[in-house]
Parts: C-alpha cells; structure tokens; sequence
C-alpha cells in the first residue's frame, strides 16, 4: 500500500494534474492504464481511500480535459472533501484567456470553490506556503518564449517561503523551495498537510547543512 498510509490523519489535503478525461496523459506521464475508466476508477479510489468527507482539498491545476461538463457532473462529485481549485493551463473556463462563464457554472455546480493563479496559505506550525499550478521557471529552463511568463508565480521568500505546484508530473518531487504535489510522483494519492511540512523542515535543514558546508 502507498506510503501515505503511516501519516497522521489531518484535514487538508494537496494534490495536482489529475487530468480526467485525457487519454494521451497515460502515455506522457508514463501512467499504467489502458483506458480512462480505469484511470478515472484508480485516481477516484486512491483519493478517497484516504480523504474524508469533511477534510479540505487543494487541487493545483489540470484537472480535467475533454467533455468538462460531463466530467465535472459525474466524477467530482465522487471525490470526498471540500474541493478546491487553484487553475492550471488546461482548466479550461477558468484560466486567463479561457474565462467561460458557461463553464463556470460547471465547476460551481460540481461544489469546486475557484481561486487564484497564486494563493497564500499558512499551515500548521506558522508554516507559510504559495500556492501555484505553475512552478517559478520554465522546465526546461531554456525553454523560450516562456509561454507563462505572465501567470509564474513570483517568489516571495521572505514571506512565503515555499512553493506547491503541479504541471511537471514526474520531472521532480523536489526543487529547491518548490514541491510538487501532483499525482504522478505521489502514487496517485494526495499529500497530507503534515507530510508537507515534515518535508519543508527536512529540505530546510539540508540546506542549512549545505550552506555550512559552503563556509
């Protein structure tokens, strides 16, 4: 079973890049699925074997793909907890430049609650997280023109220290002061609150180590 299984319960869950409704994700991400209803099934399953219903849930972006209106009317709905939504580049209807309010009423009507490209949340402990699908650099960084100069997120490490993200799928857990949370380096399951904080207070004490060694 996953390695989620050994944390303490909590409330407030991360997660990314789901993609319902994309077939060709199976073959980019290296997923182990023939079709999407088995893909639907295993990422619906693994989501709710460890969620409740009352608990908070913050998907990073990319959520669905293909018919956005079946999609949200049958499958999230199947989702325990309180979803949230920070959009991603394929959440057509509520990224910029594909504002629909006809999908808007989608997502309200499958009880998502909407935010912006960038939110700010402090977690147990005073820990203070940004919130982003994007990461703050292009992957590759060479990558040229940056095709979301205008939606990265914008470092602020003095107050919020760290970054959540999706959109990379299996290219990194880790890097630097951003994690990812999306499914594809998480076994298909979300990550827990206190998952994410043991490992900001382990990457921080590395790179305290780090820098001594520097000295």
């Amino acid at each position: 079973m996953s390695e989620l299984e050994t944390e303490t319960k909590t409330t407030r869950w991360f997660s990314a890049d789901h993609h319902f409704g994309h077939h060709a994700i199976m073959g980019f991400a290296g997923r182990p699925w023939r079709d999407l209803a088995m893909m639907h099934k295993i990422l619906t399953l693994r989501h709710n074997e460890v969620v409740a219903p009352g608990d908070e849930v913050w998907f990073l972006g990319d959520l669905t793909l293909g018919d956005r209106k079946s999609l949200l009317a049958d499958i999230i709905p199947e989702l325990n907890g309180d979803i949230h939504l920070v959009p991603g580049n394929h959440d057509y209807g509520v990224w910029p430049g594909k504002i629909n309010e006809e999908y808007l009423k989608y997502y309200e009507d499958a009880g998502i609650t909407i935010h912006n490209l960038q939110e700010f949340l402090t977690l147990k402990g005073d820990v203070n997280v940004q919130l982003s699908h994007l990461p703050y650099d292009p992957d590759p960084p060479n990558e040229q023109p940056d095709p979301f100069t205008d939606q990265r997120p914008i470092p602020l490490p003095e107050d919020y220290p760290w970054l959540l993200c999706g959109h990379v799928h299996t290219k990194w857990r880790y890097s630097g002061r951003q994690i990812n949370v999306g499914v594809d380096i998480w076994d298909f399951y979300p990550v827990p609150e206190d998952r994410i904080i043991a490992n900001i207070k382990h990457l921080e004490q590395r790179m305290a180590c780090e820098e001594e060694g520097r000295e």
